[in-house]
């Protein structure tokens, strides 16, 4: 059993490939852990809804906040249809359940003594919605800008609230010395450690338009606060969470947010007496001539620029060349010759050539299928192989490994010239194989499996294969 967790997506705008690589990566996980044997997982995703960007774009776009949000939640959820993304909840932060969860997290936090009121000063980014300190900011033309997102800074002067942060500086950096799992890949740790040895305590309300009301207060719950606790809302909230699930969650981020999920989320647990996060899974940045694509930088790729006509082909790309941890370099180039090598010339094009010969002897016949040794130990071994690397969180090796397989099937038909010479022993052992790796493919590329599935019925041991479709094609760089 494992609880995987998407971050929850800000919708002031549409999805970018970002939110496309870690709904796909998520889900991926998702379904390779079910296929090996956890089939009580849970996948959360869902959308961010509160805070002052919302309130603004709202406006500007001369809408009510909760139309506006109600409008973009249809992208996000369009888009998770259209991956394939078999989520069991799909959180918003302005249902109801996660309010009153949030505001029951206030109300502990304050009974507990871990809020306080105090003057905040200091240097806010309304587009990451969080506050920078002195030695996280640079000035250009006498304004000021965060070194990390190049976001523009207001100063802002007001009471607020404050979460005693710094009281669980010896707690956590005792956590991350007794977890070194905690975060994937562990040296990510060390940003964690030194931010940790300068925390200060965290200001948690903002006097803004829209987000949680605090009771009795002219100000609203810090969004962060708010976002974060969506993973604990929708497995029964913080009153009532499922401890099954929680022990063993995932949070998959992007390295842009693991100060939030690494330092202040297992610091809010603590303060409620609930075990920290079991790992954060952290993957990179996806980069145009080593610039992060974002929309504030304006070198947006979008989904729809590389959907084609099959969401399989953008799940396959960001589960193989996403890398944890590290950013990828996005190329339409290599885009396009990894689909066409990897998935249509050695994966389908397997199944059809082999199938298509079967279908050829056994024009008027079922086939019945005999148990191969041979392919048994094969499978097995590289089920050992694929799992060793599913544990590590190892999503690129896990696809090169299933694709060196496949390379080594189809060079095995190259020098039994099967269209020659196709024996019963043969016949058996790569009907075996080939059926054991259409179901591994489906966690990766579900449309595609099945179209391949609709091409064949297995009823118990007989194999009926039924009209053979050439169902795949090549595809082109899209100009």
């Amino acid at each position: 059993m494992k609880y995987f967790t998407t971050p929850i997506f800000y919708v002031n705008s549409f999805p970018h490939i970002g939110t496309a690589h870690n709904m796909c990566l998520t889900d991926f996980l998702f379904k390779a852990f079910n296929y090996f044997g956890d089939q009580k997982s849970y996948l959360l995703t869902g959308t961010d809804e509160h805070g002052q960007k919302i309130y603004n774009s709202a406006k500007k776009n001369n809408i009510q906040v909760i139309d506006f949000v109600d409008k973009n939640v249809i992208l996000f959820k369009d888009l998770a249809n259209i991956l394939n993304i078999k989520y069991n909840r799909f959180i918003r932060t302005t249902d109801e359940d996660h309010k009153y969860n949030v505001l029951k997290v206030w109300n502990l936090l304050l009974e507990k003594n871990f809020l306080y009121k105090d003057i905040y000063k200091g240097w806010y980014s309304e587009r990451d919605e969080c506050y920078f300190q002195e030695k996280e900011i640079y000035t250009k033309d006498n304004k000021k800008y965060s070194i990390s997102t190049n976001a523009p800074l207001e100063f802002i002067e007001e009471e607020c609230y404050f979460f005693k942060l710094s009281f669980f500086k010896e707690k956590l950096l005792n956590f991350y010395k007794e977890h070194p799992k905690f975060v994937i890949p562990n040296n990510l740790v060390n940003e964690l450690i030194q931010f940790t040895n300068n925390i200060k305590d965290l200001c948690v309300s903002r006097k803004i338009d829209w987000g949680i009301d605090i009771p009795g207060e002219n100000s609203k719950i810090y969004v962060w606060l708010d976002a974060l606790f969506n993973y604990i809302t929708a497995i029964g909230g913080v009153e009532n969470y499922n401890k099954n699930l929680w022990n063993n969650v995932v949070h998959v981020i992007g390295k842009d947010i693991i100060i939030f999920h690494g330092v202040y989320w297992p610091a809010l647990l603590m303060a409620l007496d609930i075990e920290p996060p079991k790992n954060l899974l952290v993957h990179g940045w996806w980069l145009i001539d080593e610039n992060k694509i974002s929309k504030s930088l304006g070198n947006m790729i979008t989904p729809k620029d590389i959907l084609w006509d099959n969401s399989d082909y953008m799940r396959y790309y960001f589960c193989r060349e996403g890398l944890i941890g590290r950013d990828s370099n996005f190329s339409m180039d290599k885009f396009v010759n990894i689909i066409n090598n990897e998935v249509m010339d050695k994966f389908c094009n397997l199944f059809y050539r082999v199938f298509s010969i079967l279908k050829k002897n056994f024009p008027q016949q079922n086939i019945l299928i005999h148990k191969n040794l041979q392919a048994q130990k094969d499978i097995s071994d590289l089920k050992d192989i694929l799992y060793d690397n599913l544990k590590n969180f190892y999503v690129h090796k896990f696809i090169e490994k299933i694709v060196e397989f496949v390379d080594r099937i189809n060079r095995l038909i190259e020098k039994e010239k099967i269209w020659e010479n196709f024996n019963d022993h043969l016949q058996m052992y790569l009907i075996n194989v080939i059926i054991e790796i259409i179901d591994i493919y489906e966690i990766i590329i579900p449309n595609l499996v099945g179209e391949i599935k609709n091409m064949y019925k297995l009823n118990d041991n007989i194999l009926i294969i039924g009209v053979l479709k050439p169902f795949f094609k090549k595809i082109t760089v899209q100009k």
